[in-house]
């Protein structure tokens, strides 16, 4: 969870999908990090689709406003000047 100084607070996982050779009765068994990720391919360059809160809202959980995002990583280097 990302949460910004303005309140918003944005929730999603890295891009992945579980592999075509895994069988389907498999994928509720999915338990083991080390034996997991030979069952998946990861793609850390974006996200799923995720949700983000305003936490600065003062509202009850039916009335609080939840929006859906994604996340795509910027090809340029953090660390370039």
């Amino acid at each position: 969870m990302l949460k910004l100084d303005n309140g918003l607070h944005f929730n999603a996982n890295f891009k992945y999908e579980i592999l075509p050779n895994v069988p389907k009765k498999m994928y509720k068994k999915i338990k083991d990090a080390s034996e997991d990720k030979k069952m998946f391919s990861s793609d850390c360059d974006g996200t799923m689709i995720g949700h983000v809160n305003n936490m600065t809202e003062n509202s009850t959980t039916s009335e609080h406003k939840i929006e859906c995002f994604y996340a795509i990583k910027d090809k340029q280097s953090l660390y370039e000047d």
